[in-house]
């Protein structure tokens, strides 16, 4: 009786498994296209999509190193990111905080440069010209226009807030990321959990 059992368990175990397989797979035909574009993390050289980051709510800057606005908005970004580092605060594991140039010319290197040079703490990538129309087509014109702060959170399950504008506070980008936070299922198990394909390198 108990070795029958145990073969049903088994038999369970590989049904929920082959079954999250195919739902995660539904799921990623379902995500936008822009979600799949790759991108290269400035700091490292590493390779992602924002669908590598799912299972995590990720806020998403549109911005410029041109643009002094968004320096005035990562600045905040990076004194939250901070802030929840020296705290030892977990929800930090929960967060990706990634900025990204509409200059789709700019090169990797630059950009690491610039954010070094201001000390800012988010993941930096460089948009290519086919993410940035596709996101304007997504968002809207708001979306390429640094000066004006634009910003947008994905959730863990990938789907994602309209575009806000406007420079806010560390207080308030918490806020909003806590208030955007949903939990999502690992593959074939029932915990409020999620593998995630990247994670950006922490820098200190």
């Amino acid at each position: 009786m108990f070795k029958r059992t145990r073969l049903w368990a088994v038999a369970l175990a590989i049904f929920l498994a082959v079954g999250g397989l195919a739902a995660l797979a539904r799921a990623q035909d379902e995500l936008p296209a822009w979600m799949q574009i790759e991108l290269v993390d400035a700091m490292t050289g590493e390779r992602f999509t924002l669908a590598d980051l799912l299972g995590k709510t990720i806020l998403v800057e549109p911005m410029a190193t041109w643009c002094s606005n968004c320096r005035r908005q990562m600045t905040e970004t990076t004194k939250l990111i901070k802030q929840l580092e020296e705290d030892e605060d977990e929800r930090l594991e929960q967060f990706v905080f990634l900025s990204l140039s509409i200059e789709t010319n700019l090169k990797p290197e630059d950009l690491k440069t610039y954010a070094e040079r201001n000390g800012f703490a988010s993941t930096f990538a460089v948009m290519s010209e086919e993410m940035l129309r596709a996101l304007v087509a997504e968002f809207g014109r708001s979306v390429a226009n640094p000066p004006s702060s634009p910003s947008f959170i994905i959730r863990a399950d990938g789907t994602f807030t309209a575009i806000k504008t406007g420079i806010e506070t560390a207080e308030t980008i918490l806020a909003e990321l806590e208030a955007e936070f949903v939990e999502v299922e690992a593959v074939g198990t029932a915990e409020p959990t999620a593998e995630v394909a990247w994670t950006p390198t922490p820098r200190k």
